[in-house]
């Protein structure tokens, strides 16, 4: 079950969902809803309640192994990881030099992202090394978020786990420093339509 709530007075969405076994009907519907907003935004709106996320706007995305595996331990156990911050346009070899710290087992790695989002490249990037490293993605516990970039790079996850806070969120992509055109906007729309498929 999807669930998407629009503000109507931003071209903000949000998404919840329980279990979506296909990842071409969430994708499809990301798209959509991405493509859908007229409106541009030029800040990311941050509720009340996002304010003890402590990501400064500057701070580039960091990682911290919060749990490892013991060679004796259930193998069920996963690596944990928690990935705070905004994503930069070099978060995808930020993210592949990151990876090389972790054990080299063959237990399932969880990241954890809380991030406001930053980068589009950047995020499309760790989502791609998500797929090939057959990672784990989550939000939305311990009063996290995904917004932006980082809800394309949650996409990337082979199992995604959607928390009780439920903050998965996107909005038009823009530019800092110039117009985004028709045309250019027709090619990142493909770009990210074809990463989602």
């Amino acid at each position: 079950m999807l669930l998407l709530r629009a503000d109507a007075s931003s071209s903000f969405c949000s998404f919840s969902f329980v279990h979506i076994p296909v990842l071409r009907t969430l994708a499809l519907v990301l798209l959509t809803a991405a493509l859908a907003t007229v409106a541009p935004i030029v800040t990311v709106a941050i509720a009340d309640s996002d304010v003890n996320l402590h990501i400064a706007n500057d701070e580039t995305l960091r990682y911290t192994i919060t749990q490892t595996c013991p060679a004796t331990a259930n193998p069920s156990c996963v690596t944990q990881v928690k990935a705070i911050g905004l994503f930069s346009k070099y978060a995808g070899k930020e993210f592949q030099e990151f990876v090389k710290t972790l054990p080299h087992d063959d237990r399932p790695v969880a990241i954890h992202f809380s991030s406001l989002g930053g980068n589009l490249a950047g995020g499309l990037q760790v989502g791609q090394l998500l797929r090939e490293y057959e990672f784990i993605t989550q939000t939305g516990f311990d009063e996290s978020v995904c917004y932006s970039a980082c809800a394309y790079a949650f996409m990337g996850g082979t199992i995604r786990q959607l928390g009780p806070q439920e903050k998965l969120g996107l909005h038009q992509f823009y530019s800092q420093t110039n117009e985004i055109n028709a045309s250019k906007a027709q090619s990142i729309s493909a770009l990210i339509s074809n990463y989602l498929s």
